[in-house]
């Protein structure tokens, strides 16, 4: 089962990676800036993998993560300038 988990992960990853990439760069701009928010959305992705519904569509929960993450780095970026 773990090797089959890790095989399953890699396609993810090898799949949804250079997407997730893509779309992050067109909300920030940043080449560093998206590959941090795609690597820390799959961490937590895989952190909370056994908890979400079953229903739960691997694609739109990623795109979703990555959205808001884009989203939260310029609100904490507001606030550092007010």
């Amino acid at each position: 089962m773990k090797f089959y988990m890790q095989n399953w992960q890699e396609r993810i990853f090898k799949e949804m990676g250079p997407r997730l990439y893509r779309f992050a760069f067109s909300y920030l701009m940043n080449a560093e800036m998206a590959e941090d928010v795609v690597q820390d959305t799959f961490m937590h992705f895989w952190s909370v993998l056994g908890t979400l519904p079953e229903d739960t569509r691997v694609s739109t929960y990623l795109y979703a993560s990555v959205k808001n993450s884009c989203l939260n780095y310029y609100k904490h970026l507001r606030v550092e300038d007010t």
